[in-house]
């Protein structure tokens, strides 16, 4: 019996994926399913925080090369310490956190005063100021500049948290920064931000019934406008007219479609009217992508009577391959319960339908990739769902979906846990872990964890397996000089993590070994035992008296799910049948 600890040994997981590769059996297609397999979670601390009430994945605000996320409580409270001890309310805050820990990395705060709503809207804004770290927009559509409550929204340093400028809404309540988002759009590499004022009023500047609303877009280097833009009336035919409403409600940075180097983007308007030869009716929602730099509409999308189209928007990238970069859209008065479309270019290609106890449209999100097929996916989320059955229903406790963005099927499910949290009133997501996997981040912002609607934020990890990871031993070894060489496993054998291999040595003196791994079994006659692996790939290690431990690092690929991978240990022992022990062989399923 050997009483030492094991020596640790290990060996490159490059090398083992290059020559387990040559096995082509190794690459199997991953299937999907509703895991839920949580990475952080992040709690409101108050009652009345909301937490979550808007989050983003970010860039990387700290140096460490991942990316980060930002959870914005625009309705949180601050309490001033004694001896003022007043309190300010829905004054609102923002906090970031690594990506890579979970960890707190920074609070940001605004100018303390009571309602202003700080971060109500957060994005990305890249590396504005070329220090290495990227920036962050924050919008706060209830804070006073130029105009009482018009609104401004701050461009911070990733670095310090620091303003490095400010953005100002010039009308009353038209709640300027309501909505941002930022891209480079006209190619020079440094963001530019679109912002929207929803309850912007052309007719009056105090904030009239209508309020059309209104976007301007700045470049985020010098603050120099590009361009503005209000909700007027759209003519999409003869006698057919939209007179926007809410212009700016919903803003998305959508990529280049055209191949011209400038980005372009996309404006809800989802309470426009529509007029016809048939007369007015109302609040069918409008859908116009632009490129800013030259002003150009490129093309638009109705909705029908009370479809409030364009509520939510998102950039979906192009995962149907035909050249145009798809566009997410939230319909949340569709139908009775709502609806998300999938539109490429002109053409409606996916659609996605609410039902009863799931409403949907409010809450849309692209996902780079979340299920490993290197195509965009999309996430919905239904925060007003209910769970269970009757008598046993939860009511609002809010699920979101994951859809493949190439065809709709559901991939997976993430369903909340409490009655009212709205779990899934914001969706996003981003590689977070650095694996080339998309992490989906949701809120609750309903949630009673730190008091009643205090809210919560979790992430979900992007990789997605059904298999359940495992090892077992099976066959029979061959005794050396002090018996059949001990083998087994510590962990399990699962993407993205290291499996350890633990084997003991049967001579009691160092002496060499050879680890057999394959991806088929085997039963053939070897050296008066069997070789039970039909080996792809030998390694040689040094096996101290004590025995070795062998790390088996898997790589964060959902090709590898459900593998089963094979090894053997055969060990130089004088004292077995023809010098050579052997292990019994090992099982190993690669899961999650």
């Amino acid at each position: 019996m050997l009483c030492t600890r094991p020596h640790h040994h290990s060996f490159s997981p490059l090398n083992v994926a290059r020559h387990l590769a040559c096995g082509s059996a190794l690459f199997l297609a991953a299937t999907s399913a509703a895991g839920q397999d949580s990475l952080f979670s992040w709690n409101g601390l108050h009652a009345g925080d909301q937490w979550g009430s808007t989050v983003a994945v970010i860039g990387d605000v700290n140096g460490d090369g991942r990316r980060d996320v930002a959870v914005g409580s625009p309705m949180a409270d601050h309490q001033i310490p004694p001896p003022f001890g007043s309190l300010l309310q829905n004054v609102g805050v923002v906090h970031i956190y690594s990506g890579s820990t979970g960890g707190l990395i920074r609070t940001l705060l605004g100018s303390l005063t009571n309602g202003e709503e700080y971060g109500a809207s957060i994005c990305d804004a890249g590396d504005v100021n070329g220090d290495g770290f990227d920036d962050v927009l924050v919008g706060i559509p209830r804070a006073t500049g130029p105009a009482v409550n018009g609104g401004i929204v701050e461009l911070c340093s990733g670095a310090d948290g620091s303003v490095l400028r400010t953005f100002y809404g010039l009308q009353t309540d038209a709640r300027f920064g309501q909505a941002i988002a930022a891209g480079d759009m006209d190619g020079d590499g440094i963001y530019e931000v679109v912002i929207g004022s929803p309850d912007y009023d052309l007719d009056d500047p105090f904030g009239g019934p209508f309020q059309e609303g209104y976007i301007h877009v700045y470049r985020c280097s010098d603050g120099a406008l590009v361009m503005k833009q209000a909700g007027t009336t759209y003519s999409s035919a003869p006698f057919a007219t939209y007179t926007r409403g809410a212009w700016g409600r919903s803003v998305a940075y959508v990529g280049d479609s055209d191949g011209d180097g400038r980005g372009e983007i996309a404006v809800g308007a989802p309470t426009s009217h529509f007029s016809g030869i048939f007369g007015t009716t109302f609040n069918h929602g409008l859908l116009v992508r632009i490129e800013p730099v030259t002003g150009q509409i490129i093309l638009h999308h109705g909705g029908l009577e009370g479809d409030l189209l364009g509520a939510a928007i998102d950039g979906l990238g192009d995962p149907d391959g035909d050249g145009k970069s798809d566009l997410i859209v939230g319909l949340p008065g569709a139908g009775s319960y709502g609806a998300v479309h999938v539109y490429s270019g002109l053409t409606q290609r996916l659609s996605f339908t609410g039902l009863s106890s799931r409403p949907i449209g409010w809450a849309v999100a692209a996902a780079h990739d979340v299920t490993g097929d290197g195509l965009p996916d999309v996430l919905i989320g239904s925060p007003l769902a209910d769970t269970g059955t009757f008598p046993l229903i939860k009511s609002d406790v809010g699920v979101v979906q994951l859809h493949s963005g190439v065809d709709g099927t559901l991939v997976r499910s993430y369903v909340g846990a409490n009655a009212g949290d709205h779990f899934g009133d914001n969706v996003a997501a981003g590689d977070l872990e650095g694996l080339g996997l998309d992490e989906v981040v949701i809120a609750a912002p309903r949630a009673d964890i730190g008091g009643t609607n205090s809210g919560t934020v979790t992430t979900y990890e992007g990789e997605d397996c059904p298999a359940p990871a495992s090892w077992s031993l099976y066959g029979q070894g061959l005794a050396g000089t002090n018996g059949v060489p001990g083998f087994s496993g510590l962990g399990t054998p699962a993407i993205a993590h290291t499996f350890q291999l633990t084997v003991l040595n049967s001579l009691g003196q160092n002496t060499t070994a050879y680890i057999l791994l394959g991806i088929q079994q085997l039963n053939a006659p070897f050296k008066g035992g069997k070789l039970l692996v039909d080996p792809l790939l030998f390694l040689t290690i040094a096996l101290p008296s004590a025995g070795s431990f062998v790390a088996l690092p898997f790589p964060a690929d959902p090709t590898f799910c459900g593998v089963v991978l094979y090894a053997q240990v055969a060990e130089v022992d004088p004292g077995a049948i023809a010098g050579i022990s052997l292990t019994r062989g090992m099982a190993m399923t690669i899961g999650d």
